[in-house]
């Protein structure tokens, strides 16, 4: 089976909240069952569109 995931809006402005969620993201990616076979990154990936984010 082809499992496919989408993630939306991170959000990632280099705050410990953002990377929190981030890393909690990627834990509940790495339980799933069986293996991703596609993941779909979508929205807002920076927090305030910086050149450092």
């Amino acid at each position: 089976m082809l499992v496919l995931t989408h993630i939306s809006d991170l959000h990632l402005d280099g705050t410990r909240r953002a990377t929190e969620r981030a890393e909690r993201m990627r834990d509940s990616l790495w339980e799933l069952p069986g293996r991703v076979g596609a993941l779909l990154v979508t929205g807002d990936i920076a927090g305030h569109g910086t050149e450092a984010e």
